[in-house]
């Protein structure tokens, strides 16, 4: 199984880029994490942020793989414990198909 995580901003610091490798080291034999970073839209002193989201949205979707499910990580959508998570990605492995997490930027 493809886990993919689509981020908005590119860049990370060393020790995020430690931690990325740790975590995807603990997951299971056939299962394979990949991070697609994405450039953050360019933000001036009257900018449109409702273009520059959306310029962002488009670069995201853009990098979902095809064919896999995509999930949108929203601080007001609902929160999962890591044990929900594990069972939720448990029941996609069994479907066979990848999965994208996409994470916007900061506005």
């Amino acid at each position: 199984m493809d886990l993919t995580v689509a981020a908005v901003g590119t860049r990370m610091p060393a020790w995020v880029q430690q931690a990325w490798s740790e975590y995807a080291r603990r997951f299971p034999r056939g299962v394979s994490l990949q991070l697609k970073e994405i450039a953050m839209a360019k933000r001036g002193r009257n900018a449109d942020i409702a273009s520059l989201q959306a310029a962002e949205g488009d670069a995201l979707l853009a990098a979902v793989p095809q064919g896999h499910r995509v999930v949108a990580l929203d601080a007001r959508g609902k929160q999962w414990s890591t044990e929900e998570l594990a069972v939720q990605l448990e029941n996609w492995m069994r479907e066979e198909h990848g999965v994208c997490f996409l994470v916007g930027g900061p506005d």
